[in-house]
């Protein structure tokens, strides 16, 4: 009786064993990147006036996504799916908010201009009744033109020109609501430099319009500027918003004049994102300079004190007009 041997299992000694499997890779410098941009991105869009860096950096991260979503050879590819659709995400947000600040922020100043000032218009007069004249009266006899334009290079800052415009309004019973300004920097070669535009309302007799230009290495030779006319017109007897006191100048010992004194609400309600503007004259009345500071709000009769220094000397016989405005 034969016994059969026990059966053994062959192996081919040509093939290895599997390795076990390793430790998870993490993803890769640019994935991450990524990720990162994305975030700061959607930081700078919550933060107030963080539009348009956000806009840049949100860009900026769609495109290093896109490039880890292509590459093979980067990891982490559901991690560059994130934060490439963040971005995207992002950059939407951004367009709208900038949109928004570009066509609905006038619209909505203009609205709580005209809810803050219109009740005490309502009040009754003997003398000169409150009236809202509608749009096509109003433009057809517009009182208020435009006296004065003057610019100049900033001193403190290369490349930054500053500008002003004086407009005179000879009705001192309207205000001219929603009028709209286009500031146009044109070179030597009749060339635009940089626009800015600004919507605010014309108050009684004179308000000022200024900001600052960018034109690098250019030199501004001209200054344009288009003016709209009235959204609306508001019409009383007692729209004043603010009156200036105690001003006086000094002259500092690195050769700037600072303009102190005091402004006084005289109106009969709280003003919003007040401003001081302080223009400088020559003795030929041309504006040579112009500071601002704001006040933010002032309450109802409410006497704030302020102090403007100019970040450009002036001579010693200039004149000083202070302009505060809500």
């Amino acid at each position: 009786m034969t016994i059969p041997a026990p059966a053994t299992e062959s192996v081919r000694p040509d093939v290895p064993a599997p390795a076990p499997p390793g430790p998870r890779r993490p993803p890769r410098p640019l994935t991450i990147i990524t990720f990162a941009l994305a975030l700061a991105g959607l930081t700078l869009l919550a933060l107030p006036g963080g539009a348009w860096p956000a806009l840049g950096v949100l860009i900026l991260a769609t495109v290093a996504g896109v490039i880890a979503l292509v590459s093979r050879s980067e990891r982490g590819q559901a991690l560059a799916v994130l934060a490439a659709s963040l971005a995207t995400v992002g950059v939407l947000g951004a367009a709208l908010v900038l949109l928004a600040q570009a066509t609905l922020f006038p619209l909505l100043e203009q609205a709580v201009y005209a809810a803050r000032n219109k009740p005490p218009l309502l009040e009754p007069s003997a003398d000169a009744p409150p009236s809202y004249p509608d749009d096509d009266a109003a433009s057809a006899t517009e009182p208020f033109a435009i006296e004065q334009t003057a610019f100049g290079a900033d001193p403190a800052v290369p490349g930054q020109w500053w500008y002003v415009v004086v407009i005179d309004n000879a009705d001192p019973t309207q205000v001219f609501a929603g009028v709209s300004f286009t500031i146009t920097a044109v070179s030597p070669d009749e060339s635009v430099l940089d626009t800015q535009v600004h919507t605010r309302s014309i108050e009684p007799h004179r308000t000022v319009v200024t900001g600052t230009l960018s034109a690098g290495p250019s030199e501004v030779d001209a200054l344009q500027v288009d003016m709209s006319p009235s959204s609306f017109t508001l019409s009383g007897s007692n729209l004043v918003l603010f009156e200036s006191q105690e001003v006086t100048s000094t002259l500092d010992p690195d050769g700037l004049t600072t303009v102190t004194g005091e402004a006084v609400n005289v109106f009969t309600s709280d003003i919003d994102d007040a401003t001081v503007t302080v223009v400088a004259y020559d003795s030929t009345g041309t504006a040579m300079g112009v500071a601002s500071v704001p006040l933010g709000t002032v309450a109802e009769g409410a006497v704030v004190p302020f102090a403007v220094k100019l970040p450009m000397p002036v001579p010693t016989d200039a004149t000083f007009e202070v302009f505060v405005q809500g």
